[in-house]
């Protein structure tokens, strides 16, 4: 978050995505292993990655929330296992969280990884100016240095207007006797060409960033991996990235789940 330059949010139970004129922008990272679909670009039908909110606050007139696929080749960055803001939800107990400090070091808005959490303004791991990392939409220009951050062109986007959701509370009780996620709001980003695409290449980390239009209103905190699985103990409310293949023998091809940061989550 551009408010905090140097703060790694990589272990919070939200992924907040906001902007207002102050500036304040916060943008969110989301990364997936292709390793699985090894081969297999030609047989993607479909790829979506697919986030739920928790709480929005989408204006009647809608605003505009975009995806970006990283740069082909760009340097990784890396996620790091830091919480730094409190998170509540439906002011229950069972479902707060102190804010925190404690953890590896990871992506933040000044770099792709940190040297120290501590530092209040840490070295970056990855190479020094004159390339940018600036939240990760910038990338140099430097054979040098090498391609970094996001493309400037969003892969898809589209807008999310006020509407009847059963938010908090609600939306508890709603899952609690239907057992539905649609009783959280579904945002969904098609990044068919960009699942394609990396696969054609052989370089089977994938990532994205997610950011939303300058207007004032409109923001949303969707469930992290964290906050679904550790906190909620609702897996299907993570962000998931959905890929439909043309069938083959031995299909559906494994996927492992990755390693969680639940400990630095309780």
């Amino acid at each position: 978050m551009l408010a905090h330059p140097a703060d790694n949010d990589g272990a919070w139970g939200y992924l907040w995505v906001k902007w207002n004129s102050i500036p304040l922008e916060n943008r969110v990272l989301l990364g997936f292993d292709l390793t699985p679909l090894a081969g297999r670009a030609s047989d993607v039908l479909s790829a979506a990655i697919i986030l739920r909110a928790a709480d929005h606050t989408f204006p009647t007139r809608g605003t505009r929330i975009e995806i970006s696929a990283n740069e082909p080749g760009a340097i990784d960055w890396v996620e790091g296992d830091l919480r730094f803001d409190t998170f509540a939800y439906c002011s229950r107990k069972s479902l707060w969280r102190p804010p925190t400090g404690v953890g590896d070091p990871g992506v933040t808005w000044r770099c792709e990884a940190a040297t120290d959490a501590a530092d209040p303004l840490p070295a970056c791991l990855a190479p020094s100016p004159p390339a940018t990392w600036d939240g990760g939409l910038l990338a140099s220009s430097d054979p040098q240095v090498g391609q970094r951050g996001f493309r400037a062109t969003a892969t898809d986007s589209h807008v999310e207007a006020k509407g009847y959701d059963p938010l908090c509370r609600k939306a508890l009780a709603c899952f609690a006797s239907s057992g539905s996620l649609d009783c959280w709001r579904r945002v969904l980003f098609d990044v068919t060409s960009d699942v394609r695409e990396r696969l054609a290449s052989g370089d089977h980390r994938s990532s994205w960033l997610i950011r939303k239009d300058r207007v004032e209103a409109g923001a949303a905190h969707f469930f992290s991996r964290e906050g679904a699985m550790c906190i909620l103990g609702v897996p299907g409310l993570r962000p998931q990235l959905l890929v439909t293949l043309s069938a083959r023998p031995g299909d559906p091809p494994s996927v492992p789940e990755p390693a969680d940061h639940c400990e630095a989550s309780r």
